[in-house]
């Protein structure tokens, strides 16, 4: 009896562990573990090393997300595109759901650094709140959120990452969140090999 009360234990403390990371996708994970954290469909490759996901541990307002993974490396980068939200000019809904995905997240990984400000001051709408949305699409202005600390954060992580984009003539923007692992540098030192 102690041996399967010892078993359940052990097991449920893996089963946490696999699902403990962003959208249960861990560092270094490979393309059958990932397979497995989609509940066994198979990623399906975009280009190089981007590869189409549907994990089981998933948010209902993202609807795209993609995992990069290096043959050596294993997964070292995820991308979460959220459904398409309708706005008005001035970007409210765009912001709402922003803010609400942003202090979610702030739940996990603290406080981040937000960024609501113009680039580009040359811009006609950049200036203007009633072309929120236009100066977003054109990247005269950005509103992105920003997890990051000098040393490893939870889960093996470099940053966390969110940010909106918007539809070319359009009142349609997207809420965008990245992950990049600490091997994600490994990746690219090993990429730079060849110059």
């Amino acid at each position: 009896m102690k041996k399967k009360l010892l078993l359940l234990v052990t097991l449920t403390l893996i089963s946490s562990l696999l699902f403990a990371a962003p959208f249960g996708l861990r560092m270094g994970m490979n393309l059958e573990e990932i397979s497995q954290a989609c509940g066994g469909q198979r990623p399906k490759n975009v280009k190089d090393d981007c590869y189409k996901i549907s994990p089981e541990k998933n948010h209902p307002l993202f609807e795209k997300y993609y995992a990069y993974v290096d043959d050596v490396e294993g997964l070292y980068y995820i991308k979460a595109v959220s459904l398409s939200i309708t706005s008005n000019q001035y970007g409210t809904e765009l912001k709402e759901k922003f803010y609400e995905i942003s202090n979610r997240i702030a739940k996990t990984y603290g406080t981040p650094e937000i960024a609501d400000e113009v680039l580009d001051s040359s811009d006609y709408y950049a200036k203007r709140d009633d072309g929120w949305l236009e100066a977003i699409n054109k990247g005269s202005r950005i509103l992105s959120a920003r997890w990051e600390t000098e040393s490893p954060m939870k889960d093996n992580l470099e940053y966390v990452y969110l940010y909106v984009t918007a539809g070319y003539y359009s009142n349609r923007g997207w809420v965008n969140l990245e992950y990049r692992f600490t091997n994600a540098d490994d990746v690219e030192d090993s990429q730079d090999d060849v110059f």
